[in-house]
């Protein structure tokens, strides 16, 4: 999808089972290990707690 520059974003879930530390260091790794040099973003999302559900709707709807 980047070499055809076809917008995405990164949602990960389940981040209500992380402490604030652990969700930030598990984006840093994510960002470093899979998109370092690259504008992806990345959206953390719980379904549970409903945190980062409002970020990602909004980046969805600026894409479509």
């Amino acid at each position: 999808m980047i070499s055809q520059n076809i917008p995405f974003v990164i949602a990960t879930t389940k981040t209500d089972k992380l402490s604030k530390t652990q969700l930030a260091n598990a984006l840093s790794e994510l960002k470093a290990d899979y998109f370092e040099n690259t504008d992806i973003e990345i959206f953390s999302f719980s379904s549970v707690t409903r945190e980062g559900k409002e970020a990602l709707l909004k980046k969805i709807g600026d894409v479509i």
